[in-house]
């Protein structure tokens, strides 16, 4: 319970920052382009959705965290949490039925419905979000990733819930560590 609780104070901290995504096109150190997939690879998708009613979830947490209130100690379940910051159904709609007119099927999401991901293929991504994906390889690890080469679109009324698309930009970190300087 204690992670959970750790989880929705994070949440709520988090949700006072504005977040802004920017496109970069270097690539840390190690980090080399290499290649593009084909149309048929499997790809999965992660869409961050809006959540509501953070500052309900706030002071909820506040509450229960203050031994002076009634509901201290009373900590929330997952499923009260989702109730609490879940998109409207409708918005889940919109974006099931966007991605149904590309094709993509399946999708579901993670259990506080803040989440949609689906397996689908990269042409499937590429006309989705008017992107191209291409591959990079660590050298230092030897992992080979999947990335948007630059930035992806989307269209506004969806973008109104979306608050980002997991896993196309950036670069996972890496454990490796030079093991000398100035050689």
């Amino acid at each position: 319970r204690s992670a959970l609780v750790l989880l929705c104070i994070s949440l709520c901290i988090a949700s006072t920052f504005a977040f802004e995504f920017e496109v970069t096109h270097r690539q840390p150190l190690g980090w080399e382009r290499h290649g593009e997939p084909q149309g048929s690879d499997p790809i999965k998708l992660q869409l961050a959705l809006k959540q509501h009613n953070m500052d309900i979830l706030e002071k909820t947490l506040l509450r229960v965290s203050d031994p002076r209130e009634a509901t201290y100690g009373q900590w929330l379940e997952l499923s009260e949490i989702a109730d609490i910051i879940s998109p409207p159904q409708s918005d889940l709609d919109l974006v099931y039925e966007w991605l149904a007119s590309y094709g993509i099927t399946g999708a579901g999401t993670r259990p506080t419905n803040d989440w949609i991901v689906v397996e689908t293929t990269v042409a499937n991504v590429e006309a989705l979000l008017d992107c191209d994906i291409i591959f990079y390889h660590q050298k230092f690890e030897d992992n080979i990733i999947m990335r948007a080469a630059e930035e992806y679109h989307m269209p506004d009324e969806i973008a109104e819930i979306v608050d980002f698309v997991a896993g196309l930009h950036g670069f996972p970190y890496s454990a490796w560590k030079p093991t000398s300087y100035g050689k």
